[in-house]
């Protein structure tokens, strides 16, 4: 599992697009309230990719939800 932030910015969709089209699971942190719409922009195959992402609502200067980010399944 790759955790990144950032995800719904310009930068962060790309890298999630480049990531998930390797094969790799990420856990993405996003803010409260926060639009996916951009990374939605890149998806060819979006029904692939949802399985293979999960979205965290959370803030990086929470300890509580970078604990959780971190969390193995």
């Amino acid at each position: 599992m790759i955790l990144v932030t950032g995800g719904t910015g310009m930068i962060g969709a790309r890298l999630l697009y480049a990531i998930l089209s390797e094969g790799h699971t990420v856990r993405a942190l996003k803010r409260k309230g926060a639009s996916t719409r951009l990374f939605d922009q890149y998806l060819s195959q979006k029904d692939q990719f949802s399985a293979q992402i999960e979205w965290l609502e959370g803030d990086l200067l929470d300890l509580d939800t970078l604990e959780k980010a971190c969390e193995e399944e």
